[in-house]
Order: C-alpha cells, then sequence, then structure tokens
C-alpha cells in the first residue's frame, strides 16, 4: 500500500499542502481569453518562477510553514512595523500557505519601505494577485508589473506575466513579441524556461503564425538526454558543494529515475548543509523507504527521519502517513489515528487521498 499511497501523496498531497497555492491553480486556473491552453506555463511559473534573488528570506523562516509560524511572524510584523525583512517572511509565509490575497498588501508595503528590494517586491504582490485571481493578470496586478518594468526594465518575472496579461487580453501578437524577447535572457537550466516557451507556442497559435519554436514532439528529451541532465546538475554540485537548493533537486531528480540510492545520497547533503530542513529530511527519508525490499515497511534509519520532519512540522502529509502506519504496525492505535487523523484534516474533501486515508482511519477505529 506504501507505494500507491506515497506515489499520491508526492502529486496530490505534497504539492496541495506544502505550497497550498499549487493545488488551488492546478483544477482551477482560468482567465478571460480562455487561458486553459496555457494554464501549464501559468502553474509553473507560480511555483517555479523566482523573483530577484530574495536574500531577505531567512532561511530558517522556510522550515516550516504552519499556522503557529505565521502566527509568530506576524507578531514580528506588528512588533516591526518599519522593518521590510519581516512584511517579507510574513508575505512569503502567507503565499505558501495558500493565502496570497493576505499577502499582496504586505508585499507592497515593504516595496515603500526598501528601495534596494523595491522591485522584487512589487513582483511578488502582483504574482500574490494573480494567484489570489487563480491565473487571470487583473488590473491591478498589471499596474504593479508595469512599476516594476518602470524600475528595473529586465526583471524577468515580470516580463513573463506582461506577456501573460497580453495574452489574457486578446493581445497574442505581444504576447508572441514578449516572450520570444525573454527567452534569449534566461539561463539555459531556469526551470521555468519550458514554461515561457510553451507560452510562445500557444501565442503564436492564437495569432495564427508560425511559432519561432519547434514542436514540443521534436524537442522532448529521451532518457538518456534526461540522465545526462541530471549527471550535468551532480557535476555542477561537485564544484559548489554548498548549494543547498541544488542537492534538494537533484535528489528529486534522482527520484524520478529510479534512483533512490543517489536520491538519499543527495538529500543528506542537504541535510548536512541544513539539518533541520523538512523537505531534505522528508525526501532522504522517502528515498531510504523506496528502496527497502519492502516499501511497506520503511526501514528504521528512514523512520527516524520521517520522526524528525514531524519534528520541524507537525503537518508534514507524506511524514503524517508514514508514522501513522508505522503506529499501526506496533500496535499503538491511538497515536496512528491521531497522526491519520490530522493527515485528513489537512487534505482537501476533493483530493483522492481523502477518500482513501478516511477508509483506512475508519478500519483501524474501535467497534
Amino acid at each position: 500500500m506504501f507505494l500507491a499511497v506515497a506515489a499520491g501523496l508526492a502529486a496530490a498531497v505534497t504539492a496541495a499542502l506544502l505550497l497550498g497555492l499549487r493545488a488551488r491553480l492546478g483544477n482551477r486556473l482560468r482567465g478571460p481569453a480562455g487561458i486553459a491552453a496555457v494554464a501549464i506555463p501559468v502553474i509553473a511559473a507560480a511555483v517555479y518562477l523566482g523573483i530577484g534573488n530574495p536574500e531577505f528570506i531567512d532561511p530558517q523562516v522556510s522550515l516550516n510553514r504552519g499556522d503557529t509560524l505565521i502566527r509568530l511572524l506576524e507578531e514580528q510584523a506588528e512588533a516591526q512595523p518599519d522593518s521590510p525583512v519581516a512584511l517579507m517572511n510574513l508575505a512569503q509565509a502567507l503565499d505558501e500557505a495558500g493565502r496570497p490575497a493576505d499577502a499582496a498588501p504586505l508585499w507592497q508595503r515593504a516595496a515603500a519601505l526598501d528601495g534596494d528590494g523595491r522591485a522584487d517586491a512589487l513582483a511578488h504582490a502582483a504574482q500574490s494577485l494573480i494567484l489570489a485571481a487563480d491565473g487571470t493578470v487583473t488590473a491591478d496586478a498589471a499596474a504593479l508589473i508595469a512599476g516594476v518594468l518602470g524600475i528595473e526594465p529586465g526583471h524577468m518575472p515580470a516580463r513573463f506575466y506582461a506577456g501573460l496579461e497580453e495574452l489574457q487580453g486578446g493581445r497574442p501578437d505581444d504576447a508572441l513579441e514578449t516572450w520570444t524577447a525573454l527567452l534569449p535572457d534566461l539561463p539555459p537550466d531556469a526551470e521555468f524556461r519550458p514554461m515561457v516557451e510553451s507560452g510562445i507556442r500557444e501565442a503564436a497559435a492564437r495569432a495564427n503564425v508560425p511559432s519561432p519554436l519547434p514542436d514540443v514532439a521534436q524537442q522532448a528529451p529521451d532518457d538518456a538526454q534526461i540522465r545526462a541532465m541530471v549527471d550535468g546538475l551532480a557535476a555542477r554540485l561537485a564544484d559548489n558543494p554548498d548549494d543547498l537548493e541544488g542537492w534538494k533537486r537533484l535528489g528529486r531528480s534522482r527520484r524520478v529515475l529510479d534512483q533512490y540510492d543517489l536520491s538519499h545520497e543527495a538529500y543528506m547533503r542537504a541535510v548536512a548543509l541544513a539539518p533541520e530542513d523538512a523537505e531534505a529530511l522528508a525526501g532522504a527519508a522517502e528515498a531510504l523507504t523506496l528502496a527497502a525490499e519492502d516499501p511497506a515497511e520503511p526501514p528504521a534509519e528512514a523512520i527516524a527521519l520521517f520522526r524528525r520532519v514531524l519534528d520541524i512540522d507537525q503537518d508534514h502529509a507524506l511524514a503524517l502517513y508514514v508514522m501513522g502506519e508505522e503506529a499501526v504496525r506496533r500496535d499503538d492505535l491511538e497515536t496512528a489515528r491521531a497522526l491519520l487523523g490530522r493527515l485528513l484534516q489537512r487534505l482537501p474533501p476533493g483530493e483522492p487521498m481523502h477518500a482513501t486515508i478516511a477508509e483506512r482511519l475508519e478500519a483501524i477505529s474501535p467497534e
């Protein structure tokens, strides 16, 4: 059962709970100009689009996005109303908790206080407004984007959203021009580069002109190319061993390739850099579990790692499931019901895993 549930949690729960905005947009992203066809690039942009280099975000703040942390950050922001750092940390937490409408005004307040980071903060505010509007670039968001480009004409996230606003506004020719000009400025390994390319194809189709890019089918990488790209990432990390996000990205990539031992190794390199990083700890634990002879019974090392995850993030979906099932195996049904019950509360009722966990709880409930 573990493999099926782990896969479901990885696809539905982790995305929905750890970055709640992903799940909210995944099924509901629409726009006034029939934006459904460009949904994938918009969703991915919201998830992966890095705005500037937000060094103002305390790395420890990103470890746990629960309600307790948000309350703490709210208290910090109230105590330091003129601190852009406090405002940005709270806004970031609210965005990742699926509350972009609450985050947007905080980003704008931070922008007014932080001269050097004004463009990035305004871009974050625009993105929050877009997420709150289910992917639509509203008039307020468009005004913020224009403000960013007035400060920093080359700002890449703002240029992406400017193209999206043009596409949604029925101006695919302008969107095509905006995104085509943006593409050469993106690093070759930029995570949202494929989303810009997808937008270019969509804009060209709507403008009834040939796409300047080859057909997707013609450029889809084969297995050997994918492995080569992952190996290339590993080689770059050998020269830059302190890249925390790089090690986590390598761990995810190795897991997708079913290279569980290498995935565990990469995640543990991340853990060495950030021992309290719940994502890295959970990734290492999951890799160990999937590599086990019987993934339904995670090894002791994996259980220990998942326990550390829950110490950091008590609402971590996969850790709640694994530790709940581990409690069942120990015949500690009270603990199992508490953990799985907490997981059920965090799952949106429409998620497929909601019914699965509900059935499991019923099966271990007292007669």
